[in-house]
């Protein structure tokens, strides 16, 4: 990559300069090589391979990502880069107009969730344009070295290049407390709740959709928040990207969410994460905990568990592979364990790059 070329990149995005990290990712995506990407949250992942598009004006970029709140957010990005960009999945009011408008060469990024692969005019469209890059959503703030060959397999990837970036992130602080049974818990939360504040945004994380609605209901009885300052998100909402924007545009400041939240949500002044049970993974805890600071500022993730919900996730995760239940007592046990939990969760994932 030429200087000129770093250039323009860095002057569609709005950035000062590009990280080594992406210097390297950005490189071997330009050659044409499988790329998988790791990095802490913050890094720039996703201007990895959206640079193609400023390499590459004239043609166009698919995005094969597996969410869609992480589709909408870089439809978002790539607008406000003065890019032109769509996404398609089932349920979207606009999939129409995207394959028009992609069928007359009007898009320069599509994003694309895998069940909309078999759409037959979906292909027609693609046959239309110059495709320069076909993205995989290979990029990752949590993957443990287990995972890299398990994924590089998945999606077919020939003699992948691993890039790995920082993952610790010095403005985020991460810590645990037991909690003996649900009183305790709802204690720690509204401590949390309430030393918090002001000061931003506040993601509340529960297992199962139950666990949401009984939140909700103790923040609004118990610490005499107000209902509309509350924000849910779960599977069984049908208002779910509504509530997704009253937090963002901080309509309410407080998420109360499963894990359905998240994953390509970029909202940066969320200042506090409360993980209210413990999650499957660390993967899973450090996907939540991500979520905040992602401005930079200090921000704060509190880890709250006991053994009932370990023994809880057991029973749910009964019937799955025996991959869930070691993933699932590898947290147990950083709980368990005196050690930091931010250098034990680092220390999870593969070694970090210089």
């Amino acid at each position: 990559m030429t200087n000129k070329q770093e250039k323009m990149i860095c002057n569609t995005f709005g950035i000062s300069k590009l990280m080594p990290f992406q210097k390297k990712v950005i490189a071997d995506l330009s050659d044409g090589r499988d790329v998988l990407g790791l990095a802490r949250t913050s890094e720039g992942k996703s201007i990895c391979f959206l640079s193609m598009i400023t390499l590459h004006p004239n043609g166009l970029l698919i995005g094969i990502l597996p969410t869609v709140a992480l589709m909408r957010d870089l439809v978002q990005r790539c607008e406000d880069s003065k890019i032109r960009a769509g996404c398609l999945y089932s349920g979207n009011a606009e999939n129409t107009n995207v394959i028009e408008r992609l069928a007359h060469g009007k898009l320069q990024a599509l994003f694309v969730a895998p069940e909309r692969l078999s759409d037959s005019r979906l292909w027609k469209a693609i046959q239309k344009n110059s495709v320069h890059t076909v993205v995989v959503a290979a990029f990752s703030a949590t993957v443990t070295p287990d995972d890299i060959s398990y994924i590089a397999k998945s999606l077919r990837m020939k003699n992948p290049v691993v890039h790995i970036g920082k993952l610790k992130r010095s403005n985020l602080s991460l810590k645990k407390a037991f909690v003996k049974n649900d009183a305790a818990r709802y204690t720690k939360v509204r401590k949390a709740v309430q030393k918090c504040g002001s000061k931003g945004k506040i993601v509340i994380y529960c297992t199962r959709v139950c666990d949401v609605e009984d939140m909700r209901d103790f923040l609004i009885e118990d610490c005499d928040i107000s209902a509309s300052a509350i924000a849910l998100c779960h599977s069984r909402l049908s208002d779910r990207a509504k509530q997704e924007k009253r937090f963002r545009f901080g309509e309410a400041h407080i998420m109360i969410a499963t894990s359905a939240f998240g994953m390509g949500v970029n909202i940066s002044d969320i200042r506090l994460i409360i993980v209210s049970q413990l999650p499957f993974s660390v993967a899973s805890f450090y996907q939540m905990a991500g979520r905040a600071g992602r401005d930079g500022k200090r921000a704060k993730a509190l880890l709250l568990w006991n053994d009932a919900d370990f023994q809880m996730n057991l029973d749910i995760i009964s019937d799955t592979d025996d991959h869930a239940v070691e993933a699932a007592n590898e947290l147990y046990a950083i709980c368990e364990s005196s050690d930091d939990l931010h250098d034990a969760v680092i220390g999870c994932f593969a070694k970090e790059g210089e």
